[in-house]
């Protein structure tokens, strides 16, 4: 019976040390490493396959390494001839290669059972301008990131675009400026580099230049945006939008004079100088205009084309629910007859509208042709 007891403590001694011994186990866990190969090993990248290789060098570029070495271990294939296809995939093919690499060279040498790669890359941008380019999706995306550059007056925006589509640049830049005469004080000269060449994923290097600072054009822009508060507290408080779109037409055209200047853009003609500086060309009139009417809740835009056969702008909004065009540079020369104008009106006055299928045939009714 003893033995039998013994036994029994025997065995239970065993088990319990078996447990001690599964909890005092361990298991080493190696990552999983998703890079397509590329291993690091202190300031070693390590790959062992093509599509590894281009990634290290990819990886490299990213954060602008100037020199740096790479292993290739069980590497198949040619690797010369990889090296040389991989450089230049990165370097002259993929956007930012190209936008940042100005030349990478290599050379390697066999070490026991891998091979040991040494570059040197030098850049044409900086880390800093690396760290700036963001990354949009379409055209879409483009124009808003546009957008937001004009409305701080940015001199550079660097985008990578994942869906590129060829677009014109003075075009949307144009749209932009029309749409937004609250912040955009003057129209910027723009130009833009692809990189690369071709593709559907490139980087767009896009500046801007603007005659003034941006210091100085936000300080426009909130003169501007102060004067139109006063002029519409004002002017544009009556109960008929007709009454509150004559009012601030006769208003504007007490405030400033007429100039001819019609191709121009900057902010002294513009809508900082019919709100501010006393005088504006037939665009800066269009654009104070546009930007009073919104501001009292009348649909308002900007209208281009000829006048004479030169360069004018003029108005086209919704008042008391009936569209009809409106040239505020006529109230600085005290022509108040011509007020509101329909198609009709446009046509015997000279004007011609550049795009004439995107705007409607106003038929104006003479109702609302207030009397001088």
């Amino acid at each position: 019976m003893k033995r039998i007891v013994v036994c029994i403590l025997l065995i239970a001694a065993i088990l319990s040390g078996c447990g001690l011994m599964r909890s005092s186990s361990y298991v080493v866990v190696t990552p999983h490493n998703e890079d397509y190969g590329v291993a690091l090993d202190s300031d070693v990248l390590t790959v062992s396959s093509y599509l590894s290789l281009k990634n290290a060098l990819i990886n490299a570029v990213e954060d602008r390494r100037d020199d740096f070495v790479i292993r290739a271990e069980s590497y198949p294939g040619n690797l010369g001839e990889d090296l040389n296809q991989a450089v230049y995939e990165v370097s002259k093919m993929s956007p930012l290669g190209a936008y940042v690499v100005s030349s990478m060279t290599f050379d390697y040498s066999r070490i026991v059972s891998y091979y040991e790669i040494n570059f040197n890359v030098s850049y044409k941008r900086s880390l800093e301008e690396i760290q700036q380019i963001v990354y949009v999706t379409d055209l879409s995306a483009i124009q808003g990131k546009l957008e937001e550059a004009m409305a701080s007056y940015e001199p550079r925006l660097t985008l990578l675009v994942g869906d590129y589509r060829a677009f014109d640049l003075a075009s949307e830049v144009e749209n932009i400026f029309t749409s937004h005469p609250e912040f955009c004080m003057e129209m910027p000269e723009t130009s833009m580099d692809l990189y690369p060449e071709s593709g559907t994923q490139r980087i767009l290097d896009i500046k801007f230049t603007y005659f003034h600072s941006p210091e100085e054009l936000a300080a426009m822009r909130d003169e501007v945006e102060t004067s139109v508060r006063r002029i519409v507290s004002v002017y544009g408080l009556s109960n008929s939008e007709l009454t509150n779109a004559r009012r601030i037409y006769d208003r504007l055209g007490r405030n400033a004079g007429y100039i001819p200047q019609e191709d121009s853009r900057t902010a002294s003609d513009g809508v900082y100088g019919a709100l501010i500086n006393g005088q504006a060309n037939s665009y800066g009139f269009a654009q104070a205009y546009c930007l009073l009417m919104q501001s009292c809740g009348i649909p308002c835009t900007i209208v281009s084309g000829q006048k004479g056969g030169a360069a004018h702008s003029w108005c086209l909004m919704d008042v008391d629910g009936t569209s009809c065009y409106v040239d505020p540079s006529l109230a600085a020369d005290g022509d108040h007859m011509w007020f509101l104008l329909g198609t009709m009106e446009l046509e015997l006055n000279g004007y011609e509208i550049q795009n004439p299928e995107e705007y409607p045939f106003v038929e104006l009714p003479w109702a609302l042709r207030p009397s001088p």
